[in-house]
């Protein structure tokens, strides 16, 4: 024992309502269990309008499926299936936001066990803009997280909301988002 103290503080600022957002969604099998209420929410945050919420999914391809109501049925109808690189997913989402207070990109993830791609895209990205788009990092099914242990150094990097239960809690996230107001960061 070195005699110091380690204090820490719960740090808040205030944010501004977000009204776009792109919600990156990995199909990996992990996220299978948790499918349902996944769509569930996001088809919350839709039907009540206080945000344009575009859905690309991480999978052997990145599919952007657009915005509103069809792209969450289109998201419905896909099956999660083995591992997947979410990396070109996140880039793409990331350059795809103007760069206000506004945006957000939102990642829904299973387990990311080992690193499937170079993320010096993703670092570049965080390093090279002058107002990156926050980055909410949320983990769906346990597991370790091999693309986010380097991302963290950046600031506009977050952690979301731990999920106790996927549906309620990610639609209080989204809310909490589109409401604006007081903010953990």
């Amino acid at each position: 024992n070195s005699g110091e103290i380690v204090v820490r503080r719960r740090e808040t600022e205030e944010a501004v309502p977000v009204d776009s957002f792109v919600v990156v969604v990995d199909s990996s099998v992990g996220l299978r269990e948790s499918w349902n209420a996944i769509n569930d929410a996001l088809g919350a945050l839709v039907a009540s309008g206080n945000a344009k919420v575009r859905i690309i999914v991480a999978g052997d391809s990145v599919r952007d499926l657009g915005d509103g109501a069809s792209a969450v049925a289109e998201l419905r109808a896909i099956e999660p299936e083995g591992g997947v690189d979410n990396n070109p997913a996140l880039v793409e989402a990331l350059t795809s936001l103007p760069a206000n207070d506004s945006s957000a990109v939102v990642w829904l993830y299973g387990p990311q066990p080992a690193k499937l791609s170079d993320s010096s895209a993703l670092d570049q990205y965080f390093e090279r803009s002058l107002r990156p788009v926050p980055l909410y990092a949320i983990q769906v099914a346990p597991g370790p997280n091999r693309v986010l242990e380097e991302l963290y150094r950046h600031t506009a990097v977050r952690s979301g909301v731990r999920l106790a239960d996927v549906g309620p809690d990610l639609t209080s996230f989204f809310e909490g988002l589109t409401a604006g107001g007081e903010r953990v960061v």
